[in-house]
C-alpha cells in the first residue's frame, strides 16, 4: 500500500438517514461504529457515495447500501454467526459504461470501541519474511489480512480480518483515534483494476469482526471460519519429521555427501518409523559455481545418478525422499528463459516500448513464470510429473512462491494475481495426489490456504542466534535461531487450520560450519545489511532453548546438521526434539514482555513452555487463573528441575537469556 494513495485515516461524515450512526454489536461490550466505504479508481480518484440506505433483511439483519456516482452500488449485511460479526459486501454495476476498480475500501475509518484498555495490536506482513507479532500501540499500522488488539494482560481483546482469501490482496490499515482510546480501522481489498460492467455483480470476501477475553482464542476461531471457507481438509497427517541438506551444506552437496549421511541417520537408534530425506537448493547445478538456472528442473553435475536413482538411495534405506524446487522462478541463464521468454511475465520498457522480461530484483537475477499462460501451467505438470511419477519423490519444498505475485504484464489479465497463483497451485495439487506432501515456503500465506499441506511461517534459520543480516523491516534479522523463533510463536494460530508449520529446520551446533560463514558473510556484505557480529554457533543454553521450542510447538521437526559432527549432548538435544510433541497447544494470553513468549498444552498433562528471546533475565509471573490453578507442582520436562507454589499468581523460576523451560503439572488440583 502507498500511504499517499489512501484515504486519510480521519472519521468521514456519514448520513444514514434516521441514524446519525451505523452500530455493529459485535459482542459485549464490543462495538464497531461502521464508516464510509470507498472506491479508488486506478487514475488514484478517491469515490466516495453520493447517499447511503439503511434496512433490515426479513431475518432482522442490518443492511445498507452505498450508492456512487455512475450507477456503481455497494451493499452491506451484517450478521451474527458462532460469535463472530460477518459484513458482507455485494458490489453491482447499474449504469451505462463499465467501471475499472483499483481498490475498494470497506467500512473506512470504521471505529473499534471495546472495553479494556487495548494497548497492544497484533499485525503482520502476508509471507514469512516479515513482520509478525504483537507491539505496544503503533501510531499507524499496516497488516495483511487481518489485524487484533488486546490489553498487556491478555483480558480484552478484538479482531476484524478478511474471511476468505481465494482471489484478492487485502489489507487492514489501523491507528489510534487522537481524540480517544478508540481504534481507527480502514479495510480494503485490491481490485487489480478489475472491469465491472454494466448489469454486473461481484462479491468481496466477508470482513470477520470478533471480540472477547482471549486474543489467542479469536485468532483460533478466525484460523477456523477462514479455513472453512476456503475448504481446508478436516484432518492433517502426523508433523513431518527428518532432515534437509541446506543448512549444513548450503547448496554444495554431492551424491557422496547424502548418502554418507542417509548411512548414518538410518543407523540411529531411536529411527523407527518413516522420516523425510529432502534435497535442498542446488541439485539442478550443470556444475558447481555455474550461475543459477531455476527454471530448469534436471539434475545437475553433482548427481550424475540422477535424480531417481537418488531417490531409490533414499527409500532403499528406510526414508521417504523429498526435494526442494522454485517452480514459479526462472534465472536469465536456465534454458527456459532463453528458448521460451514468452512464458515469463513482461515489462515495457518506457523508452522503447518494447516487451522484456519483468525481474522481481533490481538486478534482474529473478524472472517470473507467467502463471496466467497455459504453456507455463503445462510446464508446471510436465515438471512435476516428472519430479512425482517418474523420480519417485513423496515431500516437495515448494520455495519463492511469492514471485509469482510480482506486478507485470500477463498473457492473461483478466483473472487476479491470486487467481493465477492458487490455479498454478492446484496443478501441482491434481499432479501430486494425495500421497505427495507439498511444504509451501517464501510464499504468500493466504493464496496456499487449502492447497498445500505445510507452510514456512517465518525467517530461515542458522547456526547462530544472532543475525549476519540486517533491514529495518526485519527487526531480528534473517538467517538465525531467533529471527525463526518469534514469527513461528506469533503464527502459531495458523498450525492445523490452515496446514501444519514450519518453524524452519532443527539446529544445534556448537561449532561454526565454514559454509555458513562464508555463504552468510558474502550474502550480507552483498546487501549492505550486515547485522549484530554472528557467532554461527550455538551454547548450550540457545542450543537447547531452540530444540524445546520447536519441540513444543508440534509441527515440523527436520533437522539440518551432519549428525557424525555433533557432540554427544547436541545429538541428544536433536534427538528429543526428533519427535513432535503431538498435543495440541496455545500461547498464553500474557504480554508484559515482546520478546517473553509462552505456550500451553490445551489437554492434560499441562506442559507450560516459557520461551525467553531477550537478552535479559526475565521475572515471570502471571495469575494462575489462566491456567485454571490454586495451586501447583511443576516438573522441568527436559531437566526435571521443580517448583510449587499456591495462591493466585504464579511465579516461575527467573530464566536466563536465550533459554527456555518446559514446565509439566504433576498433578491439577
Amino acid at each position: 500500500m502507498i500511504a499517499g494513495k489512501c484515504p486519510a485515516l480521519t472519521p468521514a461524515p456519514i448520513d444514514f438517514g434516521q441514524e446519525q450512526k451505523l452500530l455493529l454489536k459485535i459482542a459485549p461490550g464490543a462495538l464497531v461504529e461502521f464508516g464510509l466505504t470507498s472506491v479508488q479508481l486506478p487514475c488514484g480518484t478517491i469515490l466516495t457515495p453520493r447517499s447511503v440506505t439503511v434496512g433490515k433483511t426479513a431475518s432482522g439483519d442490518k443492511t445498507w447500501a452505498c450508492s456512487f456516482s455512475g450507477g456503481l452500488e455497494i451493499e452491506h449485511t451484517f450478521t451474527r454467526t458462532g460469535g463472530i460479526g460477518f459484513v458482507q459486501t455485494r458490489i453491482l454495476s447499474n449504469g451505462p459504461s463499465s467501471t475499472v476498480l483499483s481498490k475498494i475500501t470497506v467500512g473506512g475509518a470504521s471505529r473499534v470501541l471495546c472495553r479494556g484498555n487495548l494497548d497492544r495490536v497484533y499485525w503482520q506482513t502476508q509471507a514469512m519474511d516479515g513482520f509478525s507479532g504483537i507491539s505496544d500501540t503503533p501510531d499507524l499500522f499496516y497488516s495483511w489480512g487481518m489485524c487484533a488488539f488486546t490489553d498487556s494482560d491478555g483480558d480484552s481483546a478484538f479482531l476484524a480480518g478478511f474471511g476468505d482469501f481465494a482471489r484478492y490482496h487485502s489489507e487492514i490499515r489501523g491507528a489510534r483515534e487522537s481524540q480517544s482510546s478508540a481504534w481507527l480501522l480502514d479495510a480494503h481489498c485490491d481490485m487489480e483494476a478489475r472491469e465491472m460492467k454494466p448489469g454486473e455483480t461481484m462479491s468481496l470476501p466477508p470482513l470477520l469482526l470478533a471480540a472477547g477475553p482471549s486474543l489467542a482464542g479469536l485468532l483460533e476461531k478466525y484460523a477456523l471460519s477462514v479455513a472453512k471457507a476456503m475448504g481446508v481438509k478436516s484432518s492433517f497427517p502426523p508433523s513431518p519429521r527428518g532432515w534437509c541438506s541446506w543448512y549444513c551444506y548450503y547448496g554444495r552437496e554431492t551424491e557422496a555427501d547424502i548418502l554418507t549421511n542417509l548411512d548414518y541417520l538410518s543407523s540411529l537408534p531411536r529411527k523407527q518409523e518413516a522420516m523425510f530425506f529432502q534435497i535442498d537448493d542446488g541439485w539442478n547445478l550443470p556444475h558447481p559455481g555455474h550461475p543459477r538456472v531455476w527454471g530448469d528442473w534436471e539434475p545437475g553435475q553433482k548427481f550424475q545418478h540422477g535424480m531417481k536413482w537418488m531417490a531409490q538411495q533414499i527409500q532403499s534405506r528406510g526414508f521417504i525422499p523429498g526435494l526442494w524446487l522454485a517452480p514459479f522462478s526462472v534465472d536469465p541463464a536456465s534454458h527456459l528463459a532463453t528458448t521460451r521468454p514468452n512464458l515469463l511475465v513482461q515489462t515495457r520498457d518506457p523508452l522503447t516500448g518494447n516487451l522484456n522480461p519483468a525481474s522481481v530484483d533490481h538486478d534482474g537475477k529473478r524472472l517470473i513464470l507467467d502463471l496466467t499462460h497455459p504453456e507455463a501451467i503445462e510446464f508446471i505438470r510436465q515438471t512435476f510429473r516428472r519430479v512425482f511419477s517418474d523420480w519417485g519423490f513423496k515431500y516437495v519444498k515448494l520455495d519463492f512462491l511469492q514471485h509469482a505475485l510480482a506486478p507485470g504484464i500477463r498473457h492473461d489479465e483478466r483473472p487476479t494475481s491470486i487467481e493465477s497463483f492458487r490455479a498454478a497451485l492446484q496443478a501441482i495439487r491434481e499432479v501430486a495426489g494425495d500421497d505427495v506432501f507439498i511444504l509451501c515456503c517464501g510464499s504468500a500465506f493466504g493464496p496456499t490456504i487449502g492447497l498445500c499441506d505445510g507452510m514456512r511461517v517465518g525467517f530461515d534459520t542458522g547456526g547462530g542466534w544472532d543475525s549476519p543480516i540486517k533491514f529495518p523491516s526485519w527487526p531480528d534479522g534473517n538467517c538465525c535461531v531467533k529471527a525463526a523463533a518469534k514469527p513461528a510463536f506469533f503464527r502459531h494460530w495458523m498450525h492445523r487450520h490452515w496446514w501444519i508449520n514450519d518453524p524452519d529446520c532443527l539446529i544445534a551446533r556448537s561449532e561454526p560450519l565454514d559454509c555458513e560463514v562464508e555463504t552468510l558473510t558474502r550474502i550480507a556484505k552483498e546487501m549492505g545489511k550486515p547485522g549484530r557480529a554472528a557467532k554461527f554457533c550455538l551454547t548450550d543454553d540457545e542450543a537447547a532453548c531452540w530444540t524445546r521450542f520447536v519441540w513444543m510447538l508440534g509441527g515440523f521437526s527436520m533437522s539440518s546438521e551432519i549428525w557424525s559432527h555433533l557432540t554427544p549432548q547436541r545429538r541428544e538435544l536433536l534427538e528429543r526434539a526428533s519427535r513432535p510433541n503431538t498435543q495440541p497447544t496455545i500461547w498464553v494470553d500474557w504480554y508484559a514482555h515482546p520478546e517473553l513468549c509462552i505456550l500451553r498444552t490445551k489437554t492434560d498433562p499441562l506442559l507450560v513452555g516459557v520461551f525467553n528471546f531477550s537478552d535479559e533475565t526475565l521475572e515471570v509471573g502471571f495469575p494462575a487463573s489462566k491456567l485454571a490453578l490454586s495451586q501447583w507442582e511443576f516438573s522441568e520436562v527436559f531437566d526435571k528441575a521443580t517448583f510449587e507454589g499456591r495462591g493466585s499468581v504464579i511465579s516461575f523460576p527467573a530464566i536466563a537469556p536465550h533459554s527456555a523451560r518446559i514446565w509439566q503439572l504433576k498433578s491439577r488440583q
